[in-house]
């Protein structure tokens, strides 16, 4: 298991260079000011075998400046 700070490390040394980045929002669930968004990227490997896949959520809550992540 990985400290936090070595995988920050590792993730900064080795950037992700998407070839063709796509976000597909799954879902997205109101609550008075606070929504969640669920979502899927996904971009082409670079040695052109398939696709590295993820899924997210992200909690936003809406201000007076809009909506804050």
């Amino acid at each position: 298991i990985d400290t936090r700070d070595s995988e920050l490390a590792w993730l900064a040394a080795n950037p992700w260079k998407a070839v063709d980045f796509r976000y597909e929002v799954r879902s997205v669930a109101c609550v008075g000011d606070t929504a969640v968004v669920v979502g899927e990227g996904s971009s082409a490997l670079p040695d052109g075998n398939g696709r590295t896949i993820y899924v997210s959520s992200n909690t936003l809550v809406r201000t007076k400046a809009g909506w804050q992540v």
